[in-house]
This record gives C-alpha cells, sequence and structure tokens, in this order.
C-alpha cells in the first residue's frame, strides 16, 4: 500500500520505521510517543509534512481529553 507515494510503515534508503518513532519522539519532544502503521518517508521533505500532521492530530486530542479523540479529517487542514 502506498500513501503519498510512501511504502507503508516499509524502511528505505532514508529512514527506517524505528528512525522514524526515535525521531519524532525527539522533534515531538514525547519521549514516550508511539504510533502503528505509520508511513516511513523517503526524504526530509516527506518527513516534516509527517511531524506536521502527527503534531496537528496530537493537539486536536490533547484539546479533547473529555471526549472521545475522534478527529474529522477536515481538521487537519
Amino acid at each position: 500500500m502506498k500513501i503519498h507515494g510512501m511504502d507503508w510503515m516499509y524502511d528505505n534508503d532514508f529512514m527506517t520505521y524505528n528512525q522514524l518513532i526515535e525521531r519524532l519522539r525527539a522533534d515531538l519532544n514525547s519521549p514516550d510517543f508511539f504510533a502503528f502503521d505509520l508511513a516511513v518517508p523517503h526524504n526530509e521533505e516527506e518527513y516534516l509534512e509527517c511531524l506536521n500532521y502527527t503534531r496537528k492530530i496530537l493537539e486536536i486530542m490533547r484539546s479533547r481529553k473529555d471526549t472521545a479523540p475522534t478527529i474529522n479529517i477536515d481538521e487537519l487542514g
């Protein structure tokens, strides 16, 4: 399965899945962060897009502590 030209969860020459999680943890300042089924980026631009969407999702989820963590795709912009 490919999403935005990325192979779903497969390591590539730019980054492995583990490297993706470790870098997101550092960039999000969230040492316990983990996610299943992220697409592994092939270059820095794809990584920054992944980071941006992950930040938005976490912000939405944190703002809804008292409600179900349902996110409407339109909220991601």
